[in-house]
């Protein structure tokens, strides 16, 4: 399978129905027949602010007091940009922008940043975006010979992956973005003390790893792992579950909190006699972030 294929199906968060990968002389003819869940992004990025509002769109849309939301966006920003920090490149690859919620948000801090989605509305609204940073592109998911131009040195996922059911679809991505020149990766996923899938009207919808399993998808596609950091705070941080057990109860101003409240369950998390390892557990599906190198 060619690059344009795994690209294409990756680049969209809530994308993989159960198929068969198709291979490069296919793709053409896919592309042309989008599939269920590319129209279901479509249809998720068209929709009116009022309706949907904000960063909804892109995290969880039945999220209606806003917290939750908010919290998952500073947790992500926060993470992903202290890691790439350390990646040494100038040249950022987001997989599945969206809305360029992240590659927005990093731009200051790299030379370039390119966002590729599947979604042709998420693309024409960044590129059209009155906050969009002149280091900024933005590119469909299907543009391959483009993105290899900007060469991008550092690929950023956040929140994709779990989205491709079988691993070795996981280990071909990256293969993939060897191919792009990429040499160093940021990954942000969910995960779980045992592999759980997770489905929507009896169809397949996310693939919940351990982080054993993910490191078995990144060695097999020839990557060195830096570094392996287990994060908590959301569902495991305290203020986060209280948060969520009064949900129904809290005010509509609720929101602005959030930064706070991630800084607060953070700082415990990371406290003297606590260890991130024991973050995972078979009750809560939480999060990890792995950095490393395509060697």
């Amino acid at each position: 399978m060619g690059p344009g294929g795994i690209v294409c199906q990756v680049a969209h968060r809530a994308h993989a129905c159960k198929q068969s990968w198709p291979d490069e002389t296919m793709m053409a003819s896919q592309e042309e027949k989008p599939s269920a869940m590319k129209r279901f992004w479509e249809e998720r990025s068209t929709e009116k602010q009022q309706t949907l509002p904000g960063i909804s769109r892109v995290l969880d849309p039945g999220d209606k007091v806003g917290f939750k939301n908010r919290y998952l966006d500073v947790f992500s920003k926060y993470y992903v940009l202290k890691h790439l920090k350390r990646s040494n490149g100038s040249v950022v690859l987001e997989i599945g922008c969206g809305t360029g919620r992240l590659t927005e948000y990093i731009a200051d801090h790299f030379a370039k940043v390119i966002g590729c989605d599947l979604s042709d509305n998420f693309i024409a609204e960044c590129n059209a975006s009155a906050v969009k940073k002149p280091n900024t592109v933005y590119l469909r998911a299907a543009d391959h010979d483009a993105i290899r131009l900007h060469k991008p040195e550092v690929a950023l996922i956040c929140w994709v992956v779990q989205h491709l059911e079988q691993d070795e679809d996981v280990s071909a991505l990256f293969r993939t973005l060897r191919e792009y020149g990429v040499k160093r990766f940021v990954l942000l996923e969910h995960n779980r003390i045992v592999d759980h899938i997770e489905e929507v009207k009896g169809a397949f919808y996310t693939k919940v790893r351990s982080i054993s399993t993910y490191q078995n998808c990144l060695l097999r596609a020839g990557c060195t792992i830096d570094e392996v950091c287990p994060l908590g705070e959301v569902n495991a941080g305290s203020l986060y579950r209280l948060s969520m057990s009064i949900y129904g109860r809290l005010p509509k101003r609720a929101h602005v909190l959030a930064p706070l409240a991630f800084h607060i369950d953070r700082l415990l998390i990371d406290g003297p006699r606590r260890d991130r390892n024991t973050l995972i557990s078979s009750k809560y599906t939480t999060d990890m972030l792995i950095s490393g190198r395509l060697d």
